[in-house]
This record gives C-alpha cells, structure tokens and sequence, in this order.
C-alpha cells in the first residue's frame, strides 16, 4: 500500500499535530523513500551538479517539521502538499540559480537550450511557467491549481475535478482557459495537449 494512503499514516498526522514530538520522527521515517520517488518521477535523479533529490528531500521534509501547527487532515492531504513542496522548492532554487547566473546587474546573455535534452528543457520550461502561473493565480486561484495538478503533477481530469469537487467538463474549460492566458503571457505554447 501506498505509504501516503493509509489509515497509520493519518494517525501519525493527528498525534504528531497534537504535540507528539516522536510521531514526526515516524512520519519522517515513513515519508521519505515515497517523497525520493515522487522527486525521482518528476525530475530524474539529479536536478543539478549542487543539488541533488535528496538535497531537495530534505528542503521538503524540513519545512513539514516546520509546520506543526498547521493541520494535515489526511494521508491524502499530506500527499498533495508535499507535491506542491516539491514544485514550489524546485522553483525557488531555480530562480535562485538564475539569479547567481546572471551576475547581478550584469548584461543579460541570450539563453542557448540546444545543449539541454528534452527531458531537462521540458523541466525547465515547466519552471519557468512557475512564475507565470503565480501571476494567474491571482486572477483565477482554482483554475491555476486545476493546471498544476493536471499538467504538472500528470494527474488525470477526473482525480483534478475530484480533488476540487466540480464536473470533468469544468475541470477542462478552466485549464483550457489557464492554458490559453499561458500561452498569451509567454508567447508559446504552455502546455498543450
């Protein structure tokens, strides 16, 4: 089973959110071979030469510990955050990237992507979006999460419109509609299918 879908791991989510420091010590233990795999699926084995998915695992895992206050409902709902943990670490350390890249104030150098192979332009282009979609975000929250989940996390219409309780055809328009301002903003084609 699943270690993100079982009734243990809820438990552990409500002793630990009840001030049992030894059940973050558990749910540590019981979380970080999936969280590895769910790094492992998306990106690959290394994302750079200084950082690696355990690297990342750790960044994960270390703001959860952070976040004892905050109420996990699920095995489910920890799932779904640590996804997002995930997306919003590999943003941040690739604009941090960029940012030591480029220098500073230092004049902007044209982007080659010929060296990279598709796998890792598809990753970084997925990045890049990053920014993008928070922007979207603001104008439509719930249509920029349908997008995330759907694009970025390779879930199907119908797990997206169960996770948002609305119809598979709702699901379809607003990431329609998410894809279309995408592609507007960017000026190419955001995740088309």
């Amino acid at each position: 089973m699943n270690a993100f879908h079982n009734q243990r791991l809820t438990m552990v989510l409500h002793r630990w959110h009840a001030g049992d420091e030894a059940a973050l010590d558990v749910l540590v233990e019981t979380i970080y071979p999936h969280c590895l795999e769910m790094i492992a699926k998306r990106v690959g084995p290394r994302l750079t030469p200084t950082f690696s998915r355990h690297d990342l695992a750790h960044e994960v895992l270390r703001n959860l510990a952070s976040m004892r206050g905050r109420r996990i409902e699920s095995s489910e709902h920890l799932h779904n955050l640590i996804s997002r943990m995930i997306y919003h670490e590999l943003a941040d350390h690739c604009k941090t990237r960029q940012a030591l890249k480029r220098g500073g104030g230092e004049a902007a150098v044209p982007f080659d992507e010929s060296w990279m192979s598709p796998d890792q332009a598809q990753f970084y282009e997925r990045i890049m979006t990053h920014q993008v979609l928070e922007r979207y975000a603001e104008i439509d929250s719930s249509g920029a999460g349908m997008f995330v989940f759907y694009h970025l996390f390779d879930q199907g219409y119908e797990e997206v419109a169960e996770r948002y309780g609305v119809s598979v055809s709702t699901v379809k328009r607003r990431i329609k509609a998410a894809r279309l301002w995408l592609k507007n903003q960017v000026g190419s084609q955001v995740g088309a299918s």
